[in-house]
C-alpha cells in the first residue's frame, strides 16, 4: 500500500530543476524584507503623525465643537 501511494504521488508531482537557496542566504533575505518592511510602517507611522497634525483630531459627523 505504501509504494502504490508513493507512486501516485510521484506522477502527480512532477519533480523541478529549482536550485536549492542556502540557508544562510535565505535567512538574509528574510531578514532584509524584514527590515523594509520594518522602515515602510515606520514611515507610514510618522505620515499619519503628520497628518493628524495638520488635519487636526477627527470628530464624528455632529460631534463639532461649537466655537462661542
Amino acid at each position: 500500500m505504501e509504494s502504490v501511494s508513493s507512486d501516485i504521488f510521484e506522477s502527480q508531482v512532477p519533480p523541478t530543476d529549482l536550485s536549492l537557496i542556502p540557508l544562510k542566504e535565505l535567512r538574509e533575505f528574510v531578514e532584509e524584507t524584514r527590515s523594509r518592511r520594518d522602515r515602510a510602517q515606520l514611515a507610514l507611522d510618522r505620515w499619519s503623525s503628520f497628518e493628524s497634525l495638520l488635519v487636526g483630531p477627527r470628530c464624528l459627523p455632529g460631534t463639532w465643537a461649537r466655537r462661542e
